[in-house]
């Protein structure tokens, strides 16, 4: 079933009808407006959480002030600042964002900057510690400078100074890190007593006090081998003052006590202990023996192993205890990185919360990155010229995507409702492969019928709770009778602009070349219940009864005679709406251009439902597909039958040039379907949490996910196609078998289970393979092009890189995942059955070394449920 909205009549080419379509009920006269200006332009907020409230100036074409007019707000950096309905800004983290004030057509724009001003600097830990006098202090001085409001600013100038006669601190100058801090470390004077130590921002400072105690007796350490520790790895610590046994030297290194295998009064050999994803870093070794402690501060220590990928490389974790990818240090160059959580088990309905932390190291230049921002991944110039859909304005591809939404909403609750109840009817049923017509109570269409007879039928009423009881009769007139379809004409149809015999014989031809070829040849044969050899395509205005309906097939029709579905026709059946340019039915206008156009991409779509339920249901004595698997495959039977139509073929990386170009008609709709996954809610408005809190497992449902319910569609289909791309050239019987048996080789499986027996593969794997592919597809990197992409990251049909930029270019969005830098940050995240949560991490001029750990929110071990698989991808 297809839904449309009745609001887009008229509304679908031109920029300017736009307004004249949005419901503006102003007589002659009224105050239109005509311009935008926003006050007060002020300076920097200055403090995170700090606000200024904006207010817009709306005029008319006469440039007079209208009163009261309404006026929306949007900020297209969320991330660095949001804005309010009534025009309160407030700073979210540094840099600049666009705010808009939008009164009807008309929008105004002003530049809005947060840039923090430290005004505090506080102590965070270091004080009052005791040490042995001549030696460095087991902890660092650690300060945070913070803004007015109390949040930590980044890249403040913090010096510390030794106190007369308190030893020395290293470093004297540093620059707070993204968390606000910096830190030095303290090498006590040689005498005993208190001690004091500094740190001074601007106009704010801190004292820290030290107890040094006798350096007589104490142990010292004056050698480490080797000089980098490394986890889990012995080393040797020489020096005086050991004790002489194992049990009586207590040795710490970076505040964990290590074992000591070996001991003398000189020397110590000790195992390093293992950290839970901890970067490289400087850290200090202690040795504790007869109650005295030693210290050596600044030793290098790093993990067992790091993250090391080529360019196009991928790692993938499965084991949730070792969910952490630990970089080293680069000196120079700028890295990328696409790092995902994937959720594969097909619960949509769960979702998994997490932390992503990262925590940096040693440094071999200043910190790069910071906290989570959001980064469009497909971004680069468009490539190739377009012949674009005539008059294609912006406006069309809008309009087209509400459509979209409308669409898929009715579908997916008659396919929720089929669900619930066809497996009812399959089981009283089983073992009939050809349900006699004279099963049915009406009769059906049990043999061909003559050109003009006329026929009585039953359509389901889609506002019912039950499919099976409540229908509309309808006579309707045989006017076409094709190789594949019989075309009936409900009798009670509005006759302003009906559809000719011309216009259906046209409609009965594409059906027999193209839709139903196509569909049969790749997804399998219908059933023929009725014995007639047809699909009978039912033109009725009960399908313009329900709001935005197009057409739609119904699983009940395939079960006649049963007590429970009485309603059943008996037979394959397409409903499909009709011309009512006068809106005589009262659920909007619909023009015969429109329902001409989109009635070959609907039949497609529904005739393959036909097809799936048949194969598995009434032929196999199976089991129905899972709805989303069903939806995927139907929306790929669009694009399929748009490549019989226009002479395309699988795997040519199509761009925007044939999807919103000469294919537009076909493939228009799958694309904004995959958009909407992506989190697109229309011009400049991206969704939150998309597609992470999305699911290629859509329902109806489902609560909580940000995208609309069409974007299962696009995200099953796009899985399935990518299926197709990677797996049908090699398949025996290439594509066209693949998609056949997905529908009827393992007839009692659905879902994830169906494609990993037909596959013979580990799904999770198959999927974190998917999700990958959806961030790398055609992504141009330093290189310039794409040709760095492996071939198993590729949806070799189609060009994201060229799609997502075209779209951009008309305010509407593709995959914008939040990056982060090599820099200590951490954000809680959720990620929902059935997707990924994505990050992008990057770094410029080189980067210090650093941690990428993904925990619950608590800091423990996630959970199992979804199986989830933390992987990552080097881009450049």
């Amino acid at each position: 079933m297809r839904l449309r909205s009745a609001a887009l009549a008229g509304c679908t080419l031109l920029l300017a009808a736009l307004a004249a379509c949005g419901g503006d009920s102003s007589g002659p006269g009224t105050p239109t407006p005509a311009s935008i200006t926003i006050q007060p332009v002020s300076g920097p907020l200055d403090a995170i959480g700090a606000t200024t409230q904006l207010a817009a100036t709306v005029k008319d074409q006469k440039g007079e002030p209208i009163a009261g007019a309404t006026v929306s707000w949007h900020s297209a950096s969320e991330n660095v600042a949001t804005v309010n309905a009534s025009g309160l800004v407030t700073a979210v983290a540094n840099g600049s964002s666009d705010i808009t004030a939008t009164a009807g057509s008309v929008e105004g724009h002003v530049s809005v900057t947060v840039a923090q001003a430290p005004q505090a600097l506080v102590k965070v830990s270091g004080d009052q510690q005791t040490g042995t006098a001549g030696q460095s202090l087991a902890a660092p001085l650690v300060v945070q400078a913070n803004d007015r409001l109390g949040h930590a600013v980044a890249g403040v100038s913090v010096t510390f100074a030794a106190g007369a006669g308190s030893g020395s601190v290293a470093p004297t100058s540093v620059s707070t890190g993204q968390n606000g801090q910096a830190q030095a470390t303290w090498t006590l004077g040689a005498t005993a007593g208190a001690q004091r130590a500094t740190a001074a921002a601007g106009l704010d400072s801190a004292a820290f006090t030290a107890t040094a105690q006798s350096a007589e007796g104490a142990p010292v350490i004056t050698g480490i081998a080797p000089d980098t520790l490394i986890e889990g790895q012995p080393v040797t610590v020489t020096g005086q003052n050991f004790a002489a046994t194992t049990s009586g030297n207590v040795v710490t290194i970076d505040g964990a006590t290590a074992t000591v295998t070996a001991a003398t009064p000189t020397s110590l050999t000790v195992v390093v202990p293992t950290y839970a994803c901890r970067p490289e870093r400087l850290t200090t070794v202690t040795v504790q023996a007869s109650g005295l402690t030693g210290s050596r501060a600044s030793v290098p220590l790093r993990p067992a192993s790091f993250t090391t990928l080529a360019v196009g490389q991928e790692a993938i974790v499965q084991n949730a205890a070792q969910f952490c990818f630990q970089f080293p240090a680069a000196t120079s160059g700028s890295e990328v990185y696409v790092m995902g959580l994937s959720a594969p088990a097909e619960v949509p309905g769960s979702v998994l919360p997490f932390l992503v932390t990262a925590s940096s190291g040693v440094s071999a230049s200043p910190l790069i990155g910071g906290p989570l921002s959001t980064t469009p991944f497909a971004s680069a110039p468009r490539r190739g010229s377009r012949s674009l859909r005539p008059g294609g304005a912006h406006t069309t591809l809008r309009a087209s995507r509400d459509l979209v939404r409308r669409r898929a909403r009715a579908e997916a609750r008659l396919r929720a409702w089929e669900a619930r109840h066809i497996p009812a009817l399959a089981a009283r049923h089983r073992g009939r492969r050809a349900l006699s017509a004279s099963r049915a109570p009406f009769g059906g269409v049990s043999a061909i019928p003559a050109i003009g007879d006329t026929l009585t039928l039953r359509v389901p009423d889609l506002s019912a709770n039950n499919l099976c009881t409540t229908y509309t009769t309808i006579r309707a007139v045989v006017r076409v009778i094709g190789s594949a379809g019989i075309w009936v004409q409900d009798v009670a149809n509005p006759t302003t602009d009906s559809l000719t015999l011309t216009d259906i014989q046209a409609a009965s031809d594409e059906f027999d070349t193209n839709i139903y070829a196509t569909d049969v040849s790749y997804f399998g044969q219908p059933s023929d219940i009725d014995g007639n050899g047809h699909v009978v395509v039912v033109l009725t205005a009960q399908v313009n009864k329900t709001q935005g309906v197009l057409g739609f097939v119904f699983s009940g029709d395939l079960f006649p005679g049963d007590p429970s579905c009485p309603q059943s026709n008996g037979g394959e059946l397409y409903y499909g709406q009709v011309p009512d340019p006068n809106n005589v039915v009262g659920t909007g206008a619909r023009t015969k251009a429109d329902v001409m156009q989109q009635m070959p991409e609907l039949i497609a779509h529904e005739f393959t439902h036909i097809i799936q339920t048949s194969q598995r249901v009434v032929t196999h004595n199976g089991s129905l597909m899972a709805g989303w698997e069903m939806e995927g495959q139907a929306t790929f039977a669009e694009e399929l039958v748009g490549q019989q139509v226009l002479g395309n073929t699988s795997g040519q990386n199509y761009g925007a040039s044939v999807a919103f170009g000469s294919g537009y008609d076909w493939y228009s709709d799958e694309i904004l379907k995959w958009m909407e996954y992506f989190g697109d809610l229309g011009p400049n408005s991206q969704a939150a949490n998309a597609p992470d809190m999305c699911t290629v497992y859509g329902s109806i449902d489902l609560t909580g996910v940000p995208c609309d319910v069409s974007a299962f569609y696009g995200a099953s289909w796009i899985l399935q196609r990518y299926i197709g791309d990677q797996y049908g050239g090699a398949y025996p019987g290439g594509l066209q078998q693949l998609t056949r048996d997905w529908v009827a080789k393992n007839v009692n499986l659905a879902g994830t289970e169906n494609i990993a027996a037909l596959l013979g593969v580990d799904y999770d794997q198959l999927f974190v393979r998917f999700a990958t592919a959806l961030a790398l597809d055609d992504q141009i990197n330093a290189s310039g092009s794409a040709s760095w992409v492996p071939n198993e990251f590729r949806i070799t049909s189609w060009d994201s890189n060229d799609l997502a930029s075209y779209v951009a270019s008309y305010g509407l969005g593709w995959l914008a995942p939040p990056s982060m830098g090599f820099a200590s940050a951490s954000a809680s995240r959720n990620v929902r059955g059935g997707s990924t949560a994505y990050t992008v991490l990057t770094s410029s001029g080189g980067h210090p070394a650093a941690a990428f750990q993904v925990t619950s929110t608590s800091g423990g071990q996630l959970s199992m449920m979804l199986r989830p698989a933390l992987w990552i991808v080097r881009v450049q």
